[in-house]
């Protein structure tokens, strides 16, 4: 190779070096912050999933609890 070769080499990997470095990693970061905003939703979606199941089951109880309770009342009333 001859010298006027071996500086265009250098300088398209300095240009290619300065491209990864202004572009390449800056997205890279931005896309990861954004994966791990995702995955934080993602936890958020279950974890309201799982209070909404236990709400339905905890409203269920007191509806359940609330028939016991006026049966236990009717039954009362018809004794006295």
């Amino acid at each position: 190779m001859n010298t006027r070769n071996k500086i265009y080499t250098i300088g398209l990997l300095l240009l290619i070096i300065l491209l990864i470095m202004n572009f390449l990693l800056p997205s890279w970061d931005k896309y990861q912050v954004k994966k791990n905003d995702l995955n934080n939703l993602k936890l958020q979606v279950m974890s309201f999933e799982t209070k909404r199941k236990q709400m339905e089951s905890d409203k269920q109880l007191i509806q359940d609890i609330n028939k016991q309770e006026n049966k236990i009342i009717s039954c009362l009333n018809n004794k006295i």
